[in-house]
């Protein structure tokens, strides 16, 4: 958007909290207010109205956890992983004959997800060449 020559503000949701959006049949900004605010006290006193026409939101992917939970991994709310993460094994085990690699067991991004692919990958051969 900025290299197309138009204002853009970022609100940085580590700092700052989003409200709720102003307009009625179109976004005309978005009221925001300091992270630490407390839930008690009108925030609304606090918040500044950043104005715009169009509102971007960008975030974390989030995987797609509930097939391997629902077939009897544990899945655990990990922050410092990204959040919902798989909990595997050495192997990549993550419960009976559920292997999990990827964003799911914690979000690194690309060439993160892409490495543990590659592990699961090869422990599953090893498995596979040792099995009767």
């Amino acid at each position: 958007m900025k290299a197309a020559g138009l204002d853009v503000e970022v609100v940085d949701l580590e700092r700052e909290r989003v409200l709720g959006a102003r307009g009625v049949q179109t976004v005309r900004g978005v009221d925001v207010a300091a992270a630490g605010a407390e839930p008690d006290i009108d925030v609304k006193a606090a918040a500044r109205t950043v104005r715009g026409d169009v509102v971007a939101v960008g975030a974390r992917p989030a995987p797609a956890s509930e097939l391997p939970r629902q077939h009897g991994a544990t899945v655990t709310l990990d922050p410092a992983r990204g959040g919902f993460a798989v909990i595997v094994d050495e192997r990549f085990v993550a419960a009976v004959d559920v292997l999990a690699c990827g964003d799911v067991i914690g979000y690194g991004g690309p060439d993160a997800a892409r490495t543990s692919g590659e592990q699961a990958g090869r422990a599953l051969a090893e498995q596979l060449e040792s099995a009767p």
